[in-house]
């Protein structure tokens, strides 16, 4: 077994070979041979194990290279424990031709992202990714961003200054205050406990919502989630800790029983699987960013169809 920051650099070599050069060779040696990939998109075919799913990886990967030629992918973070290595990572790239049906916008767009990689030696065994596809999709334009209100945020200088705070506790205290606060808001519904969990200069990232700030903003996002899912439940599959920092894999599941996003209630039943990274200072959470599956939450909904493919019949 390689030493985290080893594995981390594996991980790295990936992005940079793959992504950014355009080098799939390289994934032929990079992946075992029982390779596992899991996609965590409702709908779509990613998934398995073995050559298929390199050769699906590889399909996939080369799909969006082709559509935006100069895409680029940065790794904002990385946690590290054991085998597993949670990276969070950002592509940018302009749409240059027809890109799963799309045709060309000419637009610049940014796609965010969250990966889970098991290490074995020097290769990758397993994979679980889930990225903003419908973030990208909204920026292209294909489906209408949900409205906002006030001042645009700024991004960057909101995470530069959680940059500046000082870590405290051990990885497993982390990953309790985790398993808190999606146990008692996400699953019972307890808003309030937000005021004990949640620090007052907490920044949240949820896809299609912009910054979440301080304990109220989170009483917002997830009295939101839950008024459109009132029965929703939250399971969390693994949990992988550095520190002050936790990566934690889950799936919530419901019943759109209320307007969601302004979608009035279908009734029916939806799953909606995603990775966070949180931040853990002094008990409370000062950050944390998700990614989930959005746009095959809207799939469910029957809101859009995936890009490229017919309705379901």
């Amino acid at each position: 077994m390689g030493t985290s920051e080893e594995n981390k650099e594996i991980v790295r070599g990936f992005f940079a070979e793959v992504w950014n050069k355009g080098n799939f060779a390289y994934m032929d040696t990079l992946y075992t041979d029982d390779f596992q990939l899991n996609a965590l998109w409702q709908n779509t075919s990613l998934g398995g194990s073995g050559t298929a799913a390199r050769e699906e990886a590889k399909a996939t990967i080369a799909r969006w290279l082709d559509g935006f030629p100069d895409m680029h992918v940065t790794v904002e973070e990385q946690i590290a424990e054991g085998d597993f290595v949670a990276s969070r990572h950002v592509a940018v790239g302009t749409q240059g031709k027809e890109f799963m049906g799309i045709p060309n916008t000419g637009k610049r767009g940014a796609v965010s992202g969250i990966t889970i990689n098991r290490i074995d030696g020097k290769q990758v065994a397993e994979t679980w990714t889930c990225w903003d596809a419908a973030g990208m999709m909204m920026q292209l334009g294909i489906i209408p961003s949900p409205p906002r209100s006030g001042p645009p945020e700024d991004t960057d200088a909101a995470w530069a200054a959680q940059k500046q705070l000082v870590d405290s506790g051990t990885a497993e205290e982390t990953k309790a205050v985790v398993r808190r606060f999606y146990q008692e808001l996400w699953t019972e519904g307890r808003l309030e406990a937000a005021d004990e969990l949640f620090a007052p200069n907490f920044i949240g990232h949820a896809p299609g919502n912009g910054l979440t700030r301080g304990p109220e903003g989170v009483k917002a996002l997830v009295g939101g989630w839950r008024d459109g899912v009132p029965d929703m439940t939250l399971e969390i599959h693994a949990q992988y800790a550095e520190g002050s920092r936790c990566a934690t894999r889950f799936t919530g599941r419901g019943t759109h029983k209320g307007t969601w996003l302004g979608i009035p209630a279908t009734g029916q039943e939806v799953s909606l699987s995603g990775i966070a990274i949180t931040r853990v200072i002094d008990g409370q959470v000062v950050s944390d960013w998700g990614e989930f599956d959005v746009m095959g939450l809207l799939q469910q909904l029957g809101v859009v169809k995936r890009p490229g493919r017919p309705p379901a019949q």
